[in-house]
């Protein structure tokens, strides 16, 4: 009995009988197909000491190959976690875009050029004091669904959009403020000197930062608005706030600008464990939102 070694932490090889070692190895001529309908993996490890292994290995293959070919095209387009075939292990290349299982959330910079960053107050929250908050949240499924429609084959690209279209929602929702069909607006925070191959240059930590240049046009007025929402609007924080409103969740009690892109990163230094705070003084490193 020859029995086949792991070779690599990450490999599994399993026990084979071989009778003939003199037949030619399967595996080698199956490898081509194996990495055409897994292009997104490595390549196979094998024991490199035992060439009967290789053999048995092959045999293996090949008897599973029918069923592998009749769930490649339902593989192509998925992550597969564990794919062992007879004596072989397809490795998955590491990736920091695993959608199902890291919870992005997409937070906005929204800078007036008079009035400074708007920062939303929160009192709410049993753990912390009261503190300042970016406007933003997390990026729903549905929204990373929509993004892969848009771009099939682009990971990056999915994330950024749905990143965007997370934290507009989240705006619309916490703010009235609404830029969903105007997503363009939103422009990706750089964050970072150099751009990242597998990282976007916004992310940080599993959160998307964007950049919103207001108007006094894009806050609300009571005008065209029904009773009941109007009662809802609210004036800036502040002996003498500027003359804009928003309509603000009930997850928020307040709303304030800040100038000083230093004091705004400390008002911040409670919100999503410090991480905003964070990226706002990588964010004004380079060069200043405001």
């Amino acid at each position: 009995m020859a029995t086949a070694s792991q070779s690599h932490p990450n490999s599994v090889l399993l026990d084979s009988t071989v009778n003939d070692a003199a037949d030619d190895c399967v595996l080698c001529r199956f490898l081509p197909f194996l990495k055409s309908i897994f292009p997104g993996h490595r390549d196979v490890i094998l024991d490199p000491r035992s060439e009967v292994s290789s053999i048995a290995a092959g045999r293996s293959l090949d008897s599973n190959l029918n069923s592998v070919s009749s769930n490649s095209n339902s593989n192509s387009n998925s992550n597969i976690n564990s794919n062992h075939y007879g004596a072989v292990v397809v490795q998955e290349e590491s990736s920091n875009m695993d959608f199902a299982s890291a919870d992005y959330r997409g937070f906005i910079f929204a800078v007036h050029p008079q009035y400074g960053y708007l920062l939303l107050h929160c009192t709410r929250k049993k753990k912390k004091p009261p503190h300042f908050q970016l406007i933003g949240g997390h990026v729903d499924p549905f929204e990373f669904e929509e993004a892969a429609k848009r771009y099939p084959t682009n990971k990056l690209e999915q994330l950024q959009l749905a990143g965007k279209m997370g934290a507009a929602r989240e705006m619309y929702e916490e703010t009235g403020l609404d830029v969903r069909n105007a997503l363009h607006r939103l422009e990706p925070t750089r964050l970072y000197p150099h751009q990242h191959k597998k990282k976007l240059m916004n992310e940080f930590k599993s959160r998307l930062f964007y950049t919103l240049h207001l108007t006094d046009q894009d806050f609300l007025s009571g005008e065209n608005m029904s009773v009941s929402d109007a009662a809802f609007l609210q004036r800036a924080m502040g002996a003498n706030p500027p003359p804009v409103q928003l309509k603000l969740s009930l997850e928020h009690q307040g709303f304030a600008f800040e100038k000083v892109s230093d004091v705004a990163s400390t008002l911040l230094q409670y919100h999503s464990g410090g991480k905003c705070s964070e990226s706002l003084k990588m964010a004004t490193v380079l060069q200043d939102p405001l």
